[in-house]
């Protein structure tokens, strides 16, 4: 296993940080996302972020420098983590825009679960017993995320949700694939690192996005026009969504620079618990204590699997 330094170093603990800042900034973004998911087409939606990444990376890697990269090596995993990046972006959003927030990133969760079942088929890697709990842990609190009273009635229910609601099915390959690309960016970052890897991958999503619009015909007719016409409050949204997202990308990438990525995926998980406020306040969506109790259980779990990970 890839080794770091001392999670009690400054470094480290910077890494950690940046990580936590993504957490907290992501879940406004997402926010944002099913807000502006509701006027614009999901593949309007992305290629507005996308295009918001590309700058905001561009302006750090200006600043920072470029970091030496091997083209003739980096190219094809760039390729190939740029098409998984845009099939799971897309599904995350069509299962965002159907379900409740509270119910999306709670479920997004799974990720680490995933990971380590890619990480047992691809490279041998057997979870040890802490992170076996860890993830029933997650599938807890998943059961309770979705459960109704009075339970001798609704005891399948949450599974049976599950199954039946495509957005939830969206969300759920959406961690999948989230997972294949967190093994794939291994291959690309050897090569590069963290953030210019990352760069790479968005100006390629980019430039496919905007195919897929403009051969969806969402420019030509004019459908790329927003529902209900510009507004400062759609502005307003569309900036700082964008820039809250591509920001918070870059801190969590630029995190990996100083800390190993099961720490910054720890730190992330505020995302989970400040997303089921947010879903709350904004979308008045209901059962909240039902939802926070259940978010603090997945969170356990996942800590459980990155615990492990970095043992």
């Amino acid at each position: 296993m890839q080794k770091g330094p001392s999670v009690h170093s400054g470094g480290e603990m910077f890494g950690i940080a940046l990580a936590a800042i993504a957490g907290v900034l992501l879940s406004f973004a997402d926010a944002g996302k099913k807000l502006l998911a509701n006027t614009f087409s999901p593949e309007v939606v992305i290629l507005l972020m996308f295009s918001f990444g590309v700058a905001v990376n561009l302006l750090f890697l200006s600043l920072k420098g470029l970091p030496a990269i091997e083209w003739g090596s980096v190219w094809l995993p760039t390729l190939l983590c740029a098409l998984v990046a845009a099939a799971g972006e897309l599904l995350f959003l069509y299962g965002l825009r159907g379900t409740d927030l509270s119910i999306a990133l709670p479920l997004m969760a799974f990720l680490p679960v995933f990971s380590s079942l890619l990480g047992y088929m691809l490279f041998g890697e057997v979870p040890d017993v802490l992170g076996g709990f860890g993830a029933v842990t997650i599938i807890i609190g998943t059961y309770l995320l979705g459960i109704n009273l009075p339970l001798h009635k609704n005891i399948l229910q949450p599974f049976t949700k599950i199954i039946s609601d495509r957005a939830c099915l969206f969300i759920l390959l959406s961690a999948l694939i989230g997972a294949i690309l967190f093994v794939g960016q291994r291959f690309g970052v050897r090569h590069s690192s963290p953030v210019s890897f990352f760069t790479l991958t968005l100006i390629v999503d980019w430039f496919l996005f905007l195919v897929l619009v403009i051969w969806n015909g969402r420019i030509w007719n004019g459908r790329i026009r927003p529902i209900g016409g510009v507004t400062p409050q759609l502005i307003s949204t569309l900036c700082g969504t964008g820039i809250t997202w591509a920001v918070a990308l870059t801190c969590l990438y630029a995190s990996y620079n100083y800390t190993l990525a099961v720490y910054a995926g720890s730190a992330l998980q505020v995302q989970t618990l400040l997303s089921i406020t947010l879903g709350a306040l904004i979308f008045k969506e209901e059962r909240y204590l039902q939802r926070m109790s259940a978010g603090v259980v997945i969170v356990v779990g996942v800590l459980m699997i990155s615990w492990a990970a970095a043992s």
